[in-house]
């Protein structure tokens, strides 16, 4: 018996031993199509199912501010979820504070960096500048233009 050649397989023909192969091959990849269709269907039903845990959750933390949850273990999340809350609550109240700050000061800015008068023309060409006057005027970036 050869290395490949499998004891069902002694006696038949080669078609029949392609056959056979093609047989099996497309059996395995029905098997693998419908387990990975399967798989996507479980991960489907367990996105679904995490959505409604969140839901079930707000709604939980709904009736937490309304005060209706005897429930300690949840009283416990809900007061956890309540501390996250302040936390976010006071963090947006310092990127408001930055911002209002901060738009002050680039309007300032502005400001100062403006040019009231028209740049006297400079040299046109790089031959018409020393080296150190080229590195000043162009910097490295703008050697292609």
């Amino acid at each position: 018996m050869a290395d490949g050649e499998r004891p069902e397989d002694q006696g038949q023909r080669p078609a029949e031993v392609v056959r056979t192969v093609f047989e099996r091959l497309g059996e395995t990849l029905d098997v693998t199509a419908k387990t990975a269709r399967l798989s996507l269907d479980i991960g489907a039903l367990n996105a679904r199912k995490g959505g409604i845990f969140q839901e079930m959750g707000r709604k939980v933390y709904e009736l937490y501010g309304k005060g209706l949850v005897k429930n300690s273990a949840l009283l416990a999340l809900c007061a956890d979820v309540a501390e996250i809350d302040s936390q976010i609550a006071e963090k947006r109240a310092q990127i408001e504070e930055l911002r209002g700050k901060s738009g002050k000061e680039a309007v300032i800015e502005e400001e100062e960096l403006g040019i009231d008068e028209e740049p006297a023309a400079g040299p046109t060409t790089s031959d018409d500048l020393s080296d150190e006057e080229e590195r000043e005027v162009r910097p490295s970036t703008d050697k292609n233009l």
